[in-house]
């Protein structure tokens, strides 16, 4: 988060029920820091939780409610960049003008669509539901320790990371432009660090 001034929300998405969008976003939770899981959230729960926690944000079900609140639908596309960040309220009867920074990461789950404007500011996860001959491993099966170990790991290569990270240069995909470049850059400048072949794949 620190390395980027642009954070793409993860649009987890499915035609169609029983695809895994909320056993993934549950799998991304457990590895990402400082979780914060919900299925329901009002926007000022929403900015006033980035503001106080700094989480990374992972809302379930957003196809019950995302599509018909303006309040939230603001606070996510302030938040994908950091210059634009901020949002500013009034409280209390003296009319308190209060600003608050709603810049974080977020991945986001639901069925159909959501705004435009989001999906602009997203990369698209799109799920289908696997077939009959196809096993797959069951999430919570997945033991407890195993995420740790991982989500640990993955703390660790952020922090030592950090710098060359920020300073990495990629060249940008011309088969994107303008905020799709922007949204993808922080991912390939990670892929960069990686080496071996990540920007290509």
């Amino acid at each position: 988060i620190p390395a980027s001034d642009i954070l793409p929300i993860a649009w987890i998405n499915a035609p169609e029920k029983r695809c895994g969008k909320s056993t993934l976003l549950k799998l991304m939770s457990r590895l990402g820091k400082k979780s914060l899981s919900t299925s329901n959230i009002t926007g000022p729960a929403l900015f006033r939780c980035i503001e106080a926690y700094e989480p990374t944000l992972f809302i379930d079900e957003v196809d019950t409610f995302l599509n018909d609140d303006e309040g939230i639908r603001g606070v996510l596309n302030a938040g994908h960049s950091r210059d634009g960040s901020n949002i500013t309220r009034c409280f209390g009867d003296d009319h308190q003008l209060i600003t608050f920074n709603v810049y974080s990461a977020k991945a986001i789950s639901g069925i159909g669509k959501i705004p435009d404007t989001l999906i602009d500011r997203s990369i698209s996860l799109t799920l289908e539901r696997k077939m009959k001959n196809e096993k797959k491993g069951r999430v919570k099966e997945w033991p407890l320790e195993v995420s740790n170990t991982i989500q640990s790991k993955l703390s660790r290569w952020s922090d030592d990371n950090l710098q060359a990270v920020k300073d990495a240069s990629p060249i940008l995909p011309v088969s994107i432009n303008d905020r799709a470049q922007d949204n993808w850059e922080i991912l390939l400048k990670i892929a960069l660090v990686l080496g071996k072949g990540w920007v290509e794949r």
